[in-house]
């Protein structure tokens, strides 16, 4: 096969994906919901109590909030969107990390976790119960998710929590980058218009690094400087999206 035959169609690419990851805290739910004015959130036990719990969320025109349950959940709700039943100018996954780790428990529940690609340190800190032959997930799993999304062709804004430095491998895996599986990771980046780093000052203040390098996952398919405020993200993104 010569390199014209893997050439990639415009359909490869319909979707206006956004990714940002950063610290647990630092305002990446706050970041997406301004995104949009009918925004639908898909989300993680964690997110359903800071959703719940979020007056400024009230003050947007429109929301609708789904705990994640199972991969079906995607398709049923651009199945819904698509028909008119729900109102969608922004589809949330808050956090994509939370739910891969869902599934994962879900997997292992159901005991149908085998050897696969081993996951990335965090999740075995977070997932201590796990054998070490059962540390993996593979990213087969995400591709028909991602793909599908990415056919329907909306505004879909992925959450992703920070990879945390491993304490046993000092020299192995710190670069900054989302908690994700390598797998994953590369689905994501692949589908991925920007992926975003977003940091908190000690002041409060919110920025997002849109260009990445060999220490730092990010990356910006737009015109966006390579370090922007939160509300110049929020603007650039609206403009590009609403075009």
């Amino acid at each position: 096969m010569g390199i014209t035959d893997r050439a990639l169609s415009p359909s490869d690419f319909r979707a206006n994906f956004i990714t940002v990851y950063s610290n647990p805290g630092v305002g990446k739910t706050t970041l997406a919901a301004q995104l949009g004015q009918k925004n639908v959130f898909l989300t993680d036990e964690t997110g359903v109590g800071v959703l719940s719990n979020w007056p400024e969320l009230e003050s947007r025109s429109h929301k609708r909030v789904f705990k994640f349950q199972g991969l079906n959940d995607f398709k049923e709700i651009v199945d819904d969107i698509e028909k008119g039943v729900l109102e969608c100018d922004n589809l949330v996954i808050d956090t994509f990390t939370g739910i891969h780790n869902m599934k994962l428990l879900q997997l292992l529940k159901d005991r149908k976790v085998s050897d696969l690609l081993k996951l990335d340190h965090t999740t075995r800190q977070n997932l201590p119960m796990l054998d070490q032959r059962d540390y993996g997930l593979s990213g087969n799993m995400w591709t028909p998710v991602i793909q599908g999304l990415n056919a329907w062709g909306g505004n879909i804004t992925l959450l992703c929590h920070l990879r945390l430095p491993d304490p046993n491998r000092p020299k192995v895996g710190d670069a900054t980058q989302p908690d994700l599986p390598a797998k994953v990771m590369q689905l994501v980046n692949k589908y991925s218009n920007v992926v975003a780093y977003m940091q908190r000052d000690d002041k409060g203040n919110r920025t997002l690094i849109t260009q990445g390098n060999s220490r730092l996952i990010a990356k910006s398919q737009i015109n966006m400087p390579d370090k922007v405020s939160d509300k110049e993200f929020v603007k650039v993104i609206t403009e590009w999206r609403s075009k």
